[in-house]
């Protein structure tokens, strides 16, 4: 009884390593480009997901454009993720690989928190074009789609908040009055097009101001 149930938790364990590998990727590119597929159970792309992981559903509406419609998981403790890669530092791990996936998926778990604080519901997708355009976090609020880009970048530049000034464009009157970067700056800065760069500490507050 007991070495199955030792075999049963080296088994989920082995399947949450695969999960943290493949973290923030949509599961399709995860199962490409490693073993992810092959594990995966058959129910795994079904409603529900477990309390330590959760998916981020694709925004459908496509605004002229062939979308991705594979969902992305993420861990809602990214410690999970850094114990699971043997990460062997906080900053190891920003600085290797994973540094902006786990950014990424911490700004997720922040977004579900303030959403439940509020008590409603999570309306939080990404948005991926087959052409190669995405934004990580797609919010919508009051009717609106808020784009969200999440780099790790301290030095913001053009590029970073390119996908962001396409997003809006294509969503017209569907889409939300700003864009918002999320990076690793000291405070909120201003950039053209009528977005802005915030700093990753002040993400819940600013979306519990967005909110309210």
């Amino acid at each position: 009884m007991l070495n199955q149930y030792v075999d049963n938790y080296k088994i989920k364990l082995y399947i949450f390593y695969i999960l943290a590998e493949g973290l923030s990727r949509t599961l399709s590119d995860a199962g490409k480009e490693g073993p992810l597929g092959k594990v995966l159970p058959p129910n795994l792309r079904g409603k529900r997901s477990p309390a330590t992981a959760k998916y981020a559903k694709p925004y459908f509406k496509n605004f002229g454009k062939r979308l991705v419609k594979t969902p992305k998981l993420y861990f809602i403790d990214s410690a999970i993720v850094c114990t699971l890669t043997r990460q062997p530092s906080g900053e190891a791990s920003l600085g290797g690989p994973l540094g902006g996936p786990l950014l990424e998926g911490f700004i997720i778990s922040e977004t579900l928190k303030v959403f439940a604080a509020k008590g409603e519901r999570a309306e939080c997708f990404f948005w991926r074009s087959h052409d190669g355009l995405e934004v990580d976090l797609v919010l919508q609020i009051q009717g609106k789609l808020d784009p969200v880009e999440i780099k790790l970048t301290a030095t913001p530049t053009l590029k970073h908040h390119e996908p962001l000034n396409r997003f809006k464009s294509l969503a017209g009157a569907d889409g939300g009055p700003q864009g918002v970067l999320i990076c690793r700056i000291e405070k909120p800065i201003p950039l053209p097009q009528n977005n802005f760069a915030l700093p990753w500490q002040k993400f819940p507050e600013w979306l519990q101001e967005r909110l309210s």
